[in-house]
């Protein structure tokens, strides 16, 4: 693809049109996931056209500020220089989008790379075709032609073909295995990355939460949010003994009330079949979780497992259906042991009376998001970043870092005169070694007197120790 250069205000245009073009056609959309993976209207509306159309606003009032060069600090007084950082476009940004949220992610990721004075291509998700074509015509509605925006068919060789092309830049969102695989292909050429896998997440219930009943709505919603295919779903729940059975009990009876949730791929049913299983060979309590065809697609029962022990599948495998582990304990003592079973860090959830106890928590979840009382929503602000650590991936994007990352700092030296003391020792052996000294002892010693030492000294022109 081309490299060029635009203007940053000529590269935004496109995104204002694009957001006003998600109001017009939300229609389109909503029809076009529900074939792909059979979301409701308010799921498409929630949790992929209106954070998409945030973070097109975000992009149009901040981008040109974050993308803006910056002068570094004044430098120090022996060295001379001005100097600028300025924010490079990689050039070729290849972006293999996911299917969970086909519209939001995919969206985001092209648009930044985009404002950021990218090319783009992208390979859209085997498992939402049609979302992949409303999304793509609407970019084209916008005014971004082939020539910035090239879309490669949704079939899955795509992905790996993707990998081999001259790109400069790649971000992939989707599972862990495909990840590895893709960092491994993009390191033989040394090309950088941001990968956005699975999790495992936590959600923990703290003894002194007091309202039960906003946590365990939060986890329902967890659990069947988009099906329970999103990626920072709460997965293992680790809940306060003395309110275990206040905030479960309701789940139970929930359960029985409810039917099979859609899922996208038969892959994930047998994921989930084999956490089951799992689970009920180590005794495991297990409510739900009967399996059945919904619309055409493979079907699942929220399913919550209860268990005191954390060496279930569930604790460690990531799992794209409405699936929860739940573990009570008793002293804050025991959460880094239980936390502690996977290598997954993507999001983390703290329900807690006082807001501070949940931020003091925070460290010890170690993710790239936690959420003090609220699971999942958060993520939907277009100016905070999404992004994991471990076997979660790295890099992030979303914004001001996500539009960072979609460039490379570069770094602009000037300097004027003719001073230039550190060529003479090339040039004529002189090394300035008793200046240097005394230059080092002014600017960095303890203690006023030394600094003075070294300021009359520098002006006596005294021989140094070296």
């Amino acid at each position: 693809m081309e490299r060029r250069k635009e203007p940053i205000l000529s590269r935004l245009g496109p995104v204002q049109k694009l957001r006003g073009a998600l109001v017009k056609r939300a229609g389109e959309f909503v029809e076009a996931a529900r074939v792909d993976l059979g979301k409701s209207p308010g799921e498409v509306l929630g949790g992929d056209l209106l954070p998409l159309a945030e973070a097109c606003k975000f992009l149009c009032s901040r981008a040109r500020k974050i993308l803006a060069s910056r002068r570094c600090s004044r430098s120090p007084f022996w060295l001379g220089d001005q100097q600028w950082v300025c924010r490079i476009p990689y050039g070729v940004v290849g972006i293999i989008g996911t299917w969970n949220y086909p519209i939001f992610l995919s969206g985001v990721q092209i648009l930044h790379a985009l404002a950021a004075g990218n090319s783009v291509v992208w390979k859209p998700s085997e498992v939402a075709p049609q979302s992949a074509r409303v999304l793509e015509s609407v970019f084209r509605e916008a005014g971004i032609g082939p020539d910035r925006l090239v879309v490669l068919p949704a079939d899955r060789e795509y992905g790996a073909w993707l990998c081999d092309q001259e790109i400069d830049f790649l971000v992939f969102t989707g599972a862990e295995t495909t990840g590895r695989a893709i960092a491994g292909k993009l390191a033989q050429r040394l090309i950088p990355s941001v990968l956005e896998l699975s999790g495992v997440d936590p959600l923990v219930v703290l003894e002194d939460c007091h309202d039960l009943d906003l946590a365990r709505k939060a986890i329902w919603y967890g659990i069947r949010s988009n099906s329970g295919q999103t990626c920072i779903a709460p997965r293992r729940l680790f809940i306060y003994r003395g309110h275990y059975e206040a905030i479960l009990a309701p789940l139970r009876a929930k359960i029985f009330t409810e039917g099979p949730l859609p899922l996208a791929t038969g892959g994930q049913i047998t994921v989930a079949r084999s956490i089951i299983e799992d689970a009920r060979t180590k005794n495991a309590t297990i409510t739900g979780g009967n399996f059945a065809e919904v619309g055409g697609k493979s079907g699942m029962q929220p399913v919550l497992i209860e268990t005191e022990r954390t060496d279930l599948l569930a604790c460690r495998e990531a799992c794209f259906a409405p699936l929860a582990v739940a573990i009570p304990f008793d002293q804050l003592e025991e959460l880094p042991k239980l936390l502690g079973t996977t290598s997954f860090s993507l999001a983390g959830s703290v329900f807690a009376g006082d807001v501070d106890d949940g931020l003091e928590l925070g460290p010890l979840l170690d993710s790239g998001l936690v959420s003090v009382n609220d699971v999942i929503a958060p993520v939907a602000h277009p100016d905070a970043p999404l992004g994991g650590r471990g076997t979660s991936g790295w890099g992030v994007t979303q914004g001001e870092e996500g539009l960072l990352a979609m460039t490379r700092p570069m770094v602009l030296s000037i300097r004027k005169g003719q001073f230039r003391p550190h060529y003479d020792n090339a040039w004529s052996g002189n090394d300035h070694r008793d200046d240097l000294y005394n230059l080092f002892r002014i600017s960095h010693a303890n203690g006023l007197m030394e600094k003075l030492k070294g300021i009359w000294s520098l002006v006596t022109r005294r021989k140094g120790p070296f």
